[in-house]
């Protein structure tokens, strides 16, 4: 079937929707179909980054929270997953900034 030159071309997700697709219709090829496809987003994701790291996390494993800095103040708070911001507080109630976080690297690499 060909396509009208005033058509718009089909996204990658359409494409890759309607090979599913056929390749279910088809029995045996849809499974393999299937297997190839995700074959491949795993093998994708073993060459992505992984998350970076931040001084939130402890060890190996990380702590889900994200430090974000005020451009302006440079005041950082704590976001979750879900979106929820707090201000990040160092031990003696204050409000962290940047300079404290450069101070904490600093202190680790000694």
């Amino acid at each position: 079937m060909t396509r009208h030159p005033t058509e718009p071309l089909p996204s990658p997700a359409d494409i890759l929707w309607n090979g599913i697709l056929r390749g279910l219709a088809r029995g045996l090829g849809g499974a393999i179909t299937i297997g190839l496809i995700v074959s491949a987003l795993w093998i994708v994701t073993l060459f992505m980054p992984s998350p970076e790291r931040d001084s939130t996390d402890m060890g190996e494993t990380r702590s889900g929270i994200t430090v974000r800095t005020d451009g302006l103040t440079g005041l950082q708070y704590l976001e979750t997953t879900r979106g929820g911001l707090t201000p990040r507080l160092r031990s003696d109630g204050r409000q962290m900034t940047l300079d404290d976080e450069i101070r904490l690297e600093d202190e680790k690499d000694e």
